[in-house]
């Protein structure tokens, strides 16, 4: 039994091919209120917000706000319509035997099912070991790689530097080509007048504490780099071993992890010599 729910929230579907309305009811199969029954992404829609926060099929949800979420499909679509387009809520989740967490600000555009007993088990287990932090101690961390797997991780914080003082902010970022951008304005609205170069410093300044993301993620595809994962973590250096965990190849800049795992040389064949004379 899976139910589909459009990007919106506003249709429910029974099966890919019955559409049904808001209120579709889901029958409760037999144990779904033991202590290890989760839910399990059957499908990432292509435009969605699960897309979008980078979950894949057979991702189990389990917990909301740090509590073990065991409830129906229905009552995890009501819990992802209902939640805040602002301030969201925390969903954990399993993968490859490890627990990591996404903030969700809606319905996620997934066809859900239930998880098997055996991953349910596994992933029951690793809860039952997990320890929780504070869920004011999250915040949201993308993670973008390039083909030779070099990753930029960007705190979506609002850095104050970056609009008392932008050009430092972008040194420390090393943002070179708006660095150099933003000095030239400086300089011409100074030549031109005072009063303009206060007012273009000014608006510069809301630019840089609205814009940080976007700008941090802009320069990262603009060095071929790809949106790779979507986390909520306590710290960089728990994304990085997030990070590490699901590919042990990749690399930081500033490692707090150590350096990526490299790969093992091959033994050279040795050449046969010619048996035919000359």
């Amino acid at each position: 039994m899976m139910i589909d729910q459009d990007n919106d929230g506003d249709n429910v579907t029974a099966s890919a091919d019955t559409a049904g309305a808001n209120d579709a009811s889901v029958n409760k199969p037999p144990g779904n209120t033991a202590p290890n029954s989760f839910i399990a992404i059957k499908e990432v829609n292509v435009m969605s917000r699960g897309r979008t926060l980078r979950l894949q099929v057979a991702d189990i949800i389990i917990a909301i706000n740090g509590e073990a979420f065991h409830g129906t499909i229905e009552e995890l679509l009501d819990e992802l319509d209902e939640a805040d387009p602002e301030e969201g809520f925390l969903m954990s989740l399993w993968r490859e035997g490890i627990i990591f967490s996404v903030v969700v600000r809606g319905p996620l555009g997934c066809v859900f099912e239930y998880a098997s007993p055996e991953d349910a088990e596994k992933a029951s287990q690793e809860w039952s070991r997990y320890a929780m932090p504070p869920l004011d101690d999250f915040v949201m961390y993308e993670v973008l790689k390039d083909i030779h797997r070099k990753c930029d991780i960007i705190d979506t914080r609002t850095d104050p530097l970056g609009y008392l003082m932008p050009p430092f902010w972008l040194i420390q970022k090393q943002l070179w080509e708006p660095l150099v951008a933003l000095i030239m304005i400086y300089l011409v609205t100074f030549s031109v007048h005072w009063i303009m170069f206060v007012i273009t410093a000014i608006i510069l300044a809301v630019y840089f504490s609205r814009a940080q993301t976007a700008l941090l993620r802009s320069f990262a595809l603009y060095k071929e780099k790809q949106m790779w994962l979507i986390l909520a973590a306590t710290s960089e250096k728990e994304v990085q071993l997030f990070c590490r965990h699901f590919d042990p190849k990749c690399d930081f800049k500033g490692s707090q992890v150590g350096p990526p795992k490299e790969d093992e040389e091959k033994p050279r064949k040795k050449r046969r010599r010619s048996s035919v004379p000359g």
